[in-house]
């Protein structure tokens, strides 16, 4: 037994402190797509240097992680590399990361040594930020050792495993939300672009529909730039992890770019802009599949 924990609890790298779980922090039916969150990100380390996230899309419900620093950010083989499920519980939102073991050890007898944990965080967005907010290590070192049977686990040198079914782990976490105490690290990224991006950005003349609009609003200023509405012609996804009700469009200018509005709001009779993204010339509705590598202008008022 404890080969095996030395094993699971030497395969978190960057998410050292974190909670870990021996299973899936989610059951099969709770994975959501949380288109948002595809791209490139940006926070920065224990010793305040830039840390830098990328996020793609493996399949409809699982997102393939890679973190990276400014030593290591040509060199694939040194990053280190998660699997993230997001889902959602009562209507908040959560992703499960866990080590790809397979891409950082290959695939022979070695890796079957090492079984990945599993880390739950609660998804928030606040100031244009992202905010992946983990639950207290020592705050459920603490818990359990004052009430033992109230989550399956182990202990290992001192740290705890969780061994409990998802269900349990969520009701025991979800059920702690508003106590500071209980959710400690807080992992704050921010949209990044590389240099050449940036340039583009600047140069991006500023776009008619602007953040607050009305639904109405937006499509008079699309028409009257003689926009196309190619929503019906892609199966991709616009929504935004937040709650109320929401509304996505896929503009297609003359020039062949295309313009993503997200629209938000408590109700349908209440929807206003809260991000606008535009992308580069040329792309047409093909640019659709890889958006989050190509876009030159975005503008978001999403908030928590």
């Amino acid at each position: 037994m404890n080969r095996l924990l030395i094993a699971l609890l030497a395969s978190a790298v960057v998410f050292t402190g974190c909670m870990h779980s021996l299973k899936p922090t989610y059951t099969k039916e709770q994975p959501a797509p949380i288109e948002y969150l595809l791209g490139k990100w940006k926070s920065k380390n224990v010793n305040g240097e830039p840390l830098y996230w990328e996020l793609t899309k493996r399949h409809k419900t699982m997102y393939d992680l890679s973190i990276y620093s400014e030593y290591n950010k040509k060199e694939d083989e040194k990053r280190d590399s998660y699997i993230v499920i997001p889902f959602k519980v009562d209507e908040k939102v959560f992703v499960d990361i866990s080590p790809n073991v397979r891409q950082a050890l290959g695939k022979g007898f070695y890796r079957t040594s090492f079984i990945p944990v599993h880390s739950m965080f609660h998804v928030q967005f606040k100031d244009q930020k992202v905010l992946l907010i983990a639950p207290n290590p020592a705050w459920i070192k603490d818990f359990l050792k004052k009430h033992p049977d109230a989550l399956r686990h182990e202990i290992y040198d001192g740290e705890i495993l969780v061994t409990d079914k998802p269900e349990k782990i969520q009701e025991f976490f979800v059920n702690q939300l508003d106590d500071k105490d209980a959710f400690g690290g807080i992992f704050g990224l921010e949209r990044f672009q590389d240099e050449k991006a940036e340039t583009k950005k600047k140069s991006a003349p500023e776009f008619p529909v602007q953040l607050g609009d009305s639904r109405q609003q937006v499509i008079d200023k699309m028409k009257a730039l003689k926009a196309e509405n190619i929503t019906d012609k892609t199966k991709r996804e616009f929504y935004a992890s937040i709650t109320g009700e929401q509304e996505y469009f896929w503009w297609l200018l003359p020039d062949k770019s295309v313009v993503a509005v997200l629209l938000a709001g408590k109700d349908k009779d209440n929807l206003r802009v809260v991000t606008v993204e535009v992308g580069e010339t040329g792309k047409g509705i093909e640019g659709i599949e890889n958006w989050r590598k190509q876009y030159l202008k975005i503008s978001t008022s999403l908030k928590k």
